[in-house]
Order: structure tokens, then C-alpha cells, then sequence
């Protein structure tokens, strides 16, 4: 198969990075060929840089005839989005219309429909502009924590939804859990047009048997609000064990701060897996939903590292309480630490757990039934897709 794959990379390497870069492996090891258009948020610099982003984040004709011009080139059987914002914008899904390729949108975040991404404020749920007018996000400053840089982002939200641009110009959507899935219904995607997908995991079940887990708690992420690290600092301060934190952002100086966390700061992927590996429990107290399970629980479970989640969105989905980990509710320091302590003083509960959760990533994550599951959404997609434009017009 024939994939052109487009990609708005981040300034900090994160999970959506990550995943693009895997799927593009597994699809080129199953001698799939693969085009990768890819920009960067690096590329943004300086305030006239941030104020063209802003304007070309709602509607892009530079990003339209560039990605036209690719699909001519190496003739695609489908185009895969994976994020837009907010360099190539949702021109995307005109170029791939006017050159009769479908198109896929994998639903990384909320961004539809938020201008944060996350549907967190304050570090509370927040679905306010899900139902209601996106220009509320400029009056708290919802992305960047900026009114001003706000603005472009609420219009690109208002302007897309108005013209019903991801319902009617986008032929399928990749969500990563029900509970992901169920947002996207409620703004009006239709069902049959949403098909589910979890990411996969490359890491195999290398996780060191109990006795030998030197690293009491860990932290794997972004240091930022909506990862709950005001809790994490919190339950730092009332655990009797240190945190083994690793990941930067910009909370960074407030972890480093604690006496309790020892902070290892941004670490190669093969660090992390050690660490996680050596690790008898993984912490991850976030305050947003997630749109899938979060990168760090997946591959602390096929380490066989006991994890303690939010009880929110996928999160709370995905980990069944005392089966394959513990959850606590969003922002309760204490319940946090009653249920870190319980992984630290139980081994037979840590061992259950831990055996479950190797079990469920097994079960679920790996790259065999991933590629199979993205291949049978690509076909059915190129199947489907209306006879007339069935062949790209470059063609012709």
C-alpha cells in the first residue's frame, strides 16, 4: 500500500511524535511504501513567526498546494493525519478532497473542539466550548496560557465547526479509546465514520522480578498542569518514599525544588525503559482526560510496573481498579498516596497487579495486532471512497 503520512511535530518530542514515527516503522516493515510530510512547531520563531502561525493556523493555502503537490508526486492511495496544528491547518483535508484521496484523521487530542487540546482548565474537566461558543477559551487564555495567542485558535475552532470541515471533508477518524470516541460524537461526527485504534508498544516485558526493583515510584511525562504535577509535588511531600521523576517542562523548576523527587530530567527512550523496568510503581495523576492511555502506563505495565492513574477519561477507562492498577480520584493528594503506599507495602497485591497488567499490554499493544487493525481501516477507507474520485485527479 501506497501512504502519504502528515505530521505536525511539537518543539518537545511527546506521544504523538512517537507514535507517528512507530506506525511509519511498522507500516515500511510490512512493505507498505510511506511518504512523510512533516513540519515542526522549531520551525515558529520570534513574534512575527508566532503571529503567521496564528494566521495561517485556521486555513493554510501554503499547506494546501504543498500537500497537493506531494499527493501528485508520489500518488498515495489514502493520506493519514495525525496533527494540523497549526502549521498545516485543516487545508489538508481540501488538497486531499480536491485530489480524490481519501483521508484518515488519527484524534490525538481534542483540538476540534478545544483550544488547549485537552479539555482541562485550572486544572479541572473542562467541555465548556464542546457545547458552547470556542471564544470562551480566550477569556481564561486556554492555549498557552496567552488571550492573544488564543484568538487564533478559538477562530480556527469556530471557522472549522461552522463549515463542518471534519465532519463532511474527513472520510474516517482513528480514536484510541470509547471514551475519546464518545467526545467526538457529541460533536457530531457521525459513528460509522469513527473506527477505534489503540497506539501499540515496540518494548517487551523486560521488567525485573520484584526484589529487584530499586526505584520505589516513577514519573514519565511532560511537566506541565495538565499531568497533575501540582499533585505529584504534593504527594511527594507526603510519601515515604522519594519520586524518581523524568521528563521536562515547563513546571520543571517546581519539581526540582522538592527535596523529595529526585529528578532525572529528559532521558534517552532506552533510559527510560530502564528506569520504568526498575521501578515498583508508576505515577500518573492527570487533571485532562487523555485521549488513549497515555504512553508511560502502557509501557509501564508491559514492564510489569504496578500503576496509579487518575480515575478520568481514558485513564480511568483503561485501568480497572485493583485488577490491572490503581486509580484515584483527579486532584486527592491522599488517595494518591493510600494507593502508592498499597503497591509499596502489599507484595502479593503488587505481584497480582503487575502479572494483569503485562497480560492487558500483551493483549492489546502489540505491533502484530496494530498493523492489522490500521491496514483493515486503510482498506475498508479505499473501498468506501466515492467511485468518481476514487483515482487521484493528478493521474489524469
Amino acid at each position: 500500500m501506497n501512504v502519504l503520512i502528515c505530521h505536525n511535530a511539537y518543539q518537545i518530542y511527546g506521544g504523538e511524535d512517537h507514535v507517528v514515527a512507530a506506525e511509519i516503522a511498522l507500516l515500511e516493515q510490512n512493505g507498505h511504501q510511506v511518504t512523510l510530510w512533516r513540519v515542526t512547531n522549531d520551525d515558529i520563531k520570534g513574534p512575527l513567526g508566532k503571529i503567521n502561525a496564528g494566521l495561517r493556523a485556521a486555513y493554510s493555502q501554503k499547506a494546501k498546494q504543498t500537500l497537493k503537490a506531494l499527493i501528485e508526486a508520489h500518488t498515495p492511495e489514502i493520506v493519514h493525519v495525525h496533527n494540523f496544528f497549526p502549521l498545516m491547518s485543516p487545508s489538508v483535508f481540501d488538497a486531499c478532497q480536491e485530489m480524490g484521496v481519501p483521508v484518515i484523521q488519527t484524534l490525538h487530542n481534542f483540538r476540534f473542539f478545544c483550544a488547549k487540546g485537552t479539555l482541562n482548565r485550572d486544572g479541572k474537566f473542562c467541555e465548556k466550548c464542546l457545547h458552547h461558543s470556542p471564544y470562551q477559551a480566550v477569556k481564561h487564555g486556554c492555549y498557552r496560557g496567552s488571550k492573544l495567542q488564543t484568538i487564533p485558535v478559538a477562530h480556527m475552532i469556530d471557522k472549522h465547526r461552522r463549515a463542518r470541515t471534519f465532519i463532511e471533508k474527513v472520510d474516517r477518524f482513528i480514536a484510541l479509546t470509547e471514551f475519546s470516541k464518545s467526545k467526538f460524537l457529541e460533536y457530531g461526527i457521525p459513528s460509522k465514520k469513527i473506527a477505534i485504534k489503540p497506539n501499540f508498544l515496540h518494548c517487551q516485558n523486560k521488567g525485573l522480578p520484584l526484589s529487584m526493583r530499586d526505584i520505589p515510584v516513577v514519573y514519565v511525562g511532560r511537566l506541565s498542569e495538565e499531568k497533575g504535577i501540582d499533585t505529584l509535588i504534593k504527594m511527594a511531600d507526603k510519601l515515604a518514599y522519594p519520586i524518581t521523576v523524568i521528563g521536562e517542562g515547563p513546571l520543571q523548576s517546581a519539581v526540582m525544588s522538592n527535596n523529595n523527587i529526585r529528578y532525572l530530567g529528559a532521558l534517552a527512550h532506552d533510559e527510560v525503559m530502564d528506569s520504568v523496568g526498575r521501578s515498583r510503581v508508576l505515577v500518573l495523576p492527570s487533571v485532562c482526560p487523555e485521549s488513549g492511555l497515555a504512553l508511560s502506563v502502557k509501557e509501564a505495565m508491559m514492564q510489569g510496573t504496578s500503576v496509579v492513574v487518575s480515575d478520568i477519561g481514558s485513564l480511568g477507562e483503561k485501568v480497572a481498579h485493583k485488577v490491572n492498577g490503581l486509580k484515584a480520584p483527579v486532584n486527592d493528594v491522599d488517595a494518591f498516596v493510600e494507593q502508592v503506599s498499597l503497591l509499596m507495602e502489599d507484595d502479593h497485591l503488587w505481584q497480582a497487579i503487575s502479572t494483569k497488567a503485562v497480560q492487558f499490554a500483551q493483549d492489546n499493544y502489540t505491533p502484530a495486532s496494530n498493523i492489522d487493525q490500521l491496514l483493515n481501516i486503510y482498506q475498508d477507507v479505499i473501498a468506501q471512497y466515492p467511485a468518481n474520485q476514487g483515482e487521484c485527479h493528478a493521474k489524469t
